[in-house]
């Protein structure tokens, strides 16, 4: 019985790595929009479920482990193949928007499948040091009440991080810290607009299924996204490819990075209101934000890292913390693990997805990469750039309305200030920042 339900769940997690392809790959189209989809017709996918293991001897009481296995497939996958529209064609979501100037900065200097393999090295390190630390945590956040002690502090550490940051500007100069703080300020006022101002509320041009994510997606999308392109329509040439076979060379601090994104994104499966983006801010201050191969994988280990917690917070404090959860949660409605002893049979069955996801999306990603990167080289860069530009502005309103493109735009006059004053783009995380300490703060 429990062969023929590993290999059921082994069937529906493949399903769920078809779905991730197209989540990873496809901007603006996010793992919890196909989550949502598939609650909305949840009675067809159980049937279907039951369709498909009947013939395995699988009982009908797991169709709705096996749909929610196929969602841990579509998540996991999502967060390897995400960072290829991010890296090459510079269009960002929540989790990976720090990464695209960075990546950018590796695809023009002939290190695009450098890039690609740290990335999907640091989300595979994500899910073998978060399989290893799934116990600590469970200790600390369950046991102990972690949890609880932590959640008051979550704003004034978030502050804590942002002041080292800004104060690290002073290096260039006490101008610049200045400069990095009203950077912080405004990105942080135009995202408490976007996300809280009723900007897209009852828009009807707002693609169906879109509604949560659509400020989000616009917002970053102006941020990071296009100005990312604009800079580098000043590159004169093509892509260059780089030596398939000088990437043995894996660095040492890959495995340093990676712990460094897991334990960063650990945190946030725990807290509302905290994203792999939040995460990303403390990870980014750990690494070394100029060495672009160690920040790239750090970044991708927190987008993993917070995948996998996710489902751990799920059992341990009832809590889902992101919206493909959300709707395991509302298939499933798991108990707690309450009795460290006896855990509960369905976390070993989602890990096992976890785990045979990342085994399959890990090359996958790879392969993508160098698909899309052969292509490439055959472009010129600053062609290619307009053509993405004029792609994602037809995304954007197709997904955001009219309301997207206004936003994108107000975002990337944003966006361009970073560069022109000399500070790092990171304090433009304020957009989400902002928000999130508002939220947990004060209750705003």
């Amino acid at each position: 019985m429990l062969l023929t339900l590993l290999f059921a769940v082994v069937i529906f997690t493949f399903i769920g790595v078809m779905l991730g392809i197209i989540t990873g790959l496809v901007p603006g189209i996010h793992v919890n929009t196909v989550a949502t989809l598939i609650l909305i017709f949840s009675p067809a996918f159980a049937g279907f479920a039951v369709l498909v293991s009947s013939p395995l001897s699988v009982s009908a009481e797991y169709a709705l482990v096996l749909v929610s296995a196929m969602i841990v497939g579509n998540l996991i996958t999502h967060t390897f193949l995400d960072f290829i529209p991010s890296a090459l064609f510079g269009a960002p979501d929540e989790d990976m928007a720090l990464s695209v100037l960075p990546a950018h900065r590796l695809v023009l200097g002939g290190e695009g499948e450098k890039a690609i393999r740290l990335s999907a090295s640091g989300s595979l390190y994500a899910v073998l040091i978060g399989l290893v630390l799934l116990i600590p945590a469970y200790v600390f956040f369950g046991i102990l009440d972690g949890y609880n002690r932590l959640e008051p502090y979550i704003p004034y550490i978030l502050l804590l991080v942002v002041s080292v940051l800004i104060a690290e500007e002073s290096e260039k100069g006490g101008k610049f810290s200045l400069y990095a703080l009203l950077v912080f300020l405004m990105a942080g006022i135009f995202g408490w607009v976007v996300l809280n101002g009723g900007l897209f509320q009852n828009s009807p041009a707002v693609f169906p299924g879109m509604e949560e994510s659509a400020p989000i997606f616009a917002g970053l999308l102006g941020l990071f996204g296009f100005p990312a392109l604009i800079q580098s329509m000043g590159v004169v040439g093509n892509i260059t490819a780089d030596d398939i076979n000088s990437h043995k060379d894996v660095k040492e601090g890959v495995l340093r990075s990676s712990f460094i994104g897991t334990v960063s994104g650990a945190f946030v499966g725990w807290f509302p209101g905290i994203t792999s983006a939040s995460a990303t801010v403390l990870a980014s201050n750990l690494s070394d934000r100029r060495d672009s191969e160690n920040f790239i994988t750090a970044m991708s280990a927190v987008n993993t890292s917070n995948a996998v917690f996710v489902i751990l917070a799920l059992f341990v404090i009832g809590k889902a913390r992101s919206g493909a959860l959300k709707v395991v949660q509302g298939l499933l409605h798991p108990g707690l693990w309450s009795n460290p002893a006896s855990p509960p049979s369905l976390i070993f069955l989602l890990l096992f997805s976890v785990v045979l996801s990342a085994a399959i999306a890990y090359p996958l990603t790879i392969r993508s990469g160098k698909f899309f990167l052969k292509r490439l080289e055959k472009i010129e860069y600053r062609k290619m750039s307009l053509t993405i530009i004029a792609f994602l502005l037809l995304l954007c309103i197709v997904l955001a309305g009219p309301v997207g493109i206004y936003v994108a735009s107000v975002g990337a006059m944003l966006g361009l200030i970073p560069p022109l004053v000399g500070v790092n783009r990171v304090h433009l995380m304020g957009f989400l920042i902002i928000p999130v300490i508002l939220y947990l703060g004060v209750g705003v």
